[in-house]
């Protein structure tokens, strides 16, 4: 029998999950890809195939809706007297079978709603038409390596000489999808609203139809449908330590049109109607009551944190790594350890109350609420360089182990969640991009704050300098927080050292004396900033912000989100205030 190497892939990826208007939507696009990838995976070890990636601990690993996330690239050895284009095609069968199986079960669903009324020829005809499948195998050789590079030409043909065919329906006068407008839409101009799932006359085509809808089906799925109810996390995780959920609850019952007895009243998730908390006062005078509650939760609670959090994450020179293992057994291993991480990470931000949109091999995206994003961020990356030591270890390899970079997106609750994806993207891309002074690349945090006004802020840094943690961005965070919490560090620090750098130049030189612990200022710059910190109560504690420093106004940016970042906290941990 002849071996060869295959290899599979499905897509569109980015612009599929990309495309969404709620969070479900976005969530719903990586776990349909994940599930579809599962699934050629599966028809390939159930033909005798020799799983690399994804690598698996047994068949368990493969079934439907398992707790494993694939990629869409899968690859594998073969050895078998079948034609490889048999066992590929065969997978792909499995793969447009799979698909249908998500329509029909969405179509079962929407006809149990009744409200959404949909062109069902159409709906049909686009699942048909929607997707692509690429496959490609080589002979193996003894040179596995030179196999493997040779299948990767292979496919990349494959993809540029694809074949494009006209759309099996006629499109004429009909809307186009409304989250990318690239398809025509399968609900109608008289779509009625149904809170919660689609807005009036909202214009879905099939996938983006079951997107919405697929969900419906998995009730005890932890998923938050826009960002109200990531940002609200803080606030709610205060109100309840001090107790104060029934006067939240009957605030919320003001929205809710059946009469409401005490049982059913404390039956209410605050966070099913985190956007009535950011109603605005006119809106809120309409409803009865509603006013003078929310008034009321005001004074005693506070105001609810309005910002959320995208972290959007990725291994810095793995291609590097890849290229030093020699054998099927050690991508084996390499992808083995990674799906463990994958998995993992999916626990650790759970635990911190955000929500996994994607974990696949080294790739992370997930929404997490403002309080607990340095954290996270932090965990993540150790977590990843946990997995690279065992990795390394495993496989005897040598030389520099990959980092992890992440973008960090802080973004107002009511902003479109395409706008705020692009601000994560971008953020990943500048910590990705990154290089400090001393020449050390990636391995980064870079954080994005975007408000509705003004311009956006970017600070970016290495987790740490040269292997010390205390000289990183990470316990920068940690410090200034910290002392914002504990009211040592005045709000207005950011902006005296935003116009210092306006006046006196950005350029910090400072020279720092063991001996006595003195800070010596070397340019007009730094003797600026040394007098405005002199002026302050707690001057000594807050000139251990100047150390490593190179920029007033990096410094100025880190101190006004890492003051939003405290409020967070300070709302979580139940220290509620009117400030904002």
């Amino acid at each position: 029998m002849e071996k060869y190497l295959i290899q599979a892939t499905i897509g569109p990826v980015q612009d599929f999950i990309a495309s969404a208007r709620k969070l479900r939507d976005l969530w719903f696009g990586s776990y349909f890809l994940s599930e579809l990838s599962k699934t050629i995976a599966r028809s390939f070890k159930e033909q005798g195939a020799n799983l690399i990636f994804p690598s698996i601990a047994s068949s368990d690993d493969l079934a439907k809706d398992s707790s494993l996330i694939v990629a869409n690239k899968i690859f594998a050895e073969l050895e078998t007297e079948n034609s490889p284009a048999y066992v590929i095609e065969k997978a792909k069968i499995a793969w447009v079978l799979h698909r249908k199986e998500f329509a029909a079960k969405t179509l079962e669903k929407i006809k149990k709603i009744k409200k959404i009324k949909i062109n069902q020829d159409l709906f049909n005809k686009q699942i048909e038409d929607s997707g692509e499948f690429f496959g490609a195998w080589v002979k193996l050789t003894d040179d596995y390596k030179s196999s493997k590079v040779k299948l990767e030409k292979l496919l990349a043909g494959r993809k540029n000489t694809r074949e494009f065919y006209a759309p099996a329906w006629d499109g004429t006068g009909i809307p186009k999808n409304s989250l990318d407008g690239i398809r025509e839409a399968v609900t109608g101009d008289n779509q009625e609203e149904i809170i919660g799932l689609i807005k009036k006359n909202e214009k879905l085509d099939t996938l983006g139809l079951i997107k919405r809808c697929y969900p419906l089906t998995r009730p005890n799925k932890k998923l938050f449908d826009d960002l109200s109810k990531v940002a609200i996390q803080p606030w709610l995780k205060g109100v309840s330590l001090n107790h104060y959920d029934i006067l939240v609850k009957k605030f919320i019952s003001n929205f809710i049109e059946e009469p409401l007895d005490q049982d059913k009243i404390n039956q209410i998730n605050p966070v099913d109607y985190a956007d009535k908390f950011y109603l605005e006062n006119k809106e809120l005078i309409k409803v009865k009551n509603a006013y003078s509650d929310y008034k009321t939760l005001s004074k005693i609670i506070g105001i609810p944190n309005k910002y959320a959090c995208i972290i959007v994450g990725d291994g810095d020179n793995m291609g590097k790594t890849l290229d030093m293992i020699i054998s099927s057994e050690g991508h084996q291993t390499f992808t083995r350890l990674l799906g463990m991480f994958a998995q993992d990470i999916e626990k650790t931000i759970s635990d911190l109350d955000g929500s996994l949109i994607y974990a696949g091999g080294d790739d992370v995206m997930a929404y997490v609420p403002l309080d607990s994003m340095i954290e996270c961020a932090d965990i993540v990356r150790k977590k990843f360089a946990e997995t690279m030591k065992k990795i390394f270890d495993e496989l005897s390899l040598t030389g520099k182990q990959p980092t992890f970079s992440i973008g960090a997106a802080i973004v107002h609750h009511s902003m479109p969640l395409d706008q705020a994806l692009n601000t994560a993207r971008k953020a990943e891309q500048t910590a990705k991009k990154y290089v400090s002074s001393k020449k050390e690349k990636k391995n980064a945090l870079a954080v994005i704050q975007k408000k509705r006004g003004g311009s956006e802020l970017v600070v970016c840094d290495n987790w740490e300098k040269s292997q010390d943690e205390k000289a990183g961005i990470i316990n920068r965070f940690t410090t200034m927080c910290s002392l914002y919490k504990n009211e040592k560090l005045p709000s207005t620090l950011a902006y005296q050292l935003r116009q210092a750098s306006i006046s006196s130049g950005d350029k910090l030189k400072f020279e720092y004396s063991d001996k006595d612990k003195r800070i010596v200022p070397l340019n007009a710059a730094s003797v600026s900033v040394l007098r405005i910190f002199d002026q302050k109560e707690h001057s000594e504690i807050l000139k251990n912000l100047l150390l490593n420093q190179e920029s007033i106004r990096k410094l100025s940016d880190e101190l006004v989100i890492a003051n939003q970042i405290s409020y967070a906290q300070k709302l979580s941990r139940g220290d509620f205030s009117n400030e904002i």
